[in-house]
């Protein structure tokens, strides 16, 4: 992780967030507010993949390329024409279970700060033109930066 940016231990609080759909065939950055301090502690999300052909693989980012203080890739495989809904979460082991019903979950690290500037990205390495993001909640620790 980068260095922990200067904050007010005093003054904190918690935020579950409902973040807009993503465009189609966009990445998603949510911009961490000005004058905020973040800790994620779980991420929510639903993938909608298009029906053409190809692997997506999660990407997942705390804080702005190539600068990111955390990123997570996959190796497993989300195929064309599927919804999975997907899970990260402090302490989370990930699991990638066959059945097209289940939930994916994959770890979020543990005390992590993020602050403005930085975003959180959601993205996926073969995303497709019409493949997006929906349903995405983030539950976090926040503090107010000084």
């Amino acid at each position: 992780m980068n260095a922990i940016p200067a904050f007010n231990q005093l003054i904190h609080g918690f935020k579950s967030i409902r973040i807009p759909n993503g465009a189609l065939g966009a990445a998603v950055d949510i911009q961490i507010p000005i004058n905020e301090i973040w800790s994620p502690i779980s991420l929510y999300f639903t993938l909608n993949c298009s029906a053409a052909v190809g692997n997506r693989f999660l990407i997942f980012v705390l804080g702005d390329t190539p600068n990111y203080g955390y990123r997570y890739q996959d190796s497993h495989a989300i195929v064309a024409d599927q919804i999975r809904k997907i899970n990260l979460f402090q302490g989370a082991t990930p699991e990638t279970p066959a059945d097209i019903n289940a939930s994916w979950q994959f770890p979020l690290p543990i005390n992590s700060f993020v602050g403005y500037p930085n975003n959180i990205t959601l993205g996926f390495q073969g995303f497709d033109v019409n493949d997006q993001f929906t349903g995405i909640n983030i539950n976090t620790r926040t503090w107010l930066s000084i």
